[in-house]
């Protein structure tokens, strides 16, 4: 009986720690809606950031996301690509490696953080395979309990 019972708060308690902050990136499921997933006292707020998306050549897209005002410092972030077509592109995780992907709806769709360090900007690369609408939708994370939702761009390749 005394195992069983110690067997089952250590996977409360295990349970517990998984469904709190993610300071090693937002978790795989994530991918659904965006959200941190940081626990019932997080909340979205109204802190203002850009997401950019630019050429970078070679078939290469800057995916960049920063504050408006730059004495804001944040900790985490998501960001997804929605294609028209699944072989549309792919985060090129090789050139960020401080980053990690996700295969959302395909093979990289998404990246996030891999440490909650503060960062004032993160930009992550976008490889074109055909052209065509991309939709980057993005969160960010300021604090645990404090975080930005519907940063979106639509870019044309």
């Amino acid at each position: 009986m005394f195992g069983k019972v110690t067997t089952s708060v250590v996977l409360v308690l295990v349970l517990v720690g998984l469904v709190g902050a993610s300071p090693t990136g937002a978790p795989i499921t994530a991918c659904e809606d965006l959200l941190p997933r940081h626990g019932s006292n997080a909340s979205a707020v109204n802190e203002p950031f850009n997401l950019f998306v630019q050429s970078a050549g070679d078939n290469m897209l800057n995916v960049t996301i920063a504050p408006q005002d730059p004495a804001v410092l944040f900790k985490g972030f998501l960001v997804r690509a929605t294609v028209d077509n699944l072989d549309q592109g792919y985060f090129d995780l090789s050139l960020t490696p401080q980053y990690k992907g996700y295969n959302c709806d395909s093979t990289h769709t998404a990246s996030t953080h891999t440490e909650n360090g503060l960062k004032s900007s993160v930009t992550v690369f976008w490889a074109v395979s055909q052209p065509g609408e991309i939709t980057f939708e993005a969160t960010v994370v300021i604090e645990k309990v404090r975080y930005v939702v519907d940063l979106i761009n639509v870019y044309t390749a």
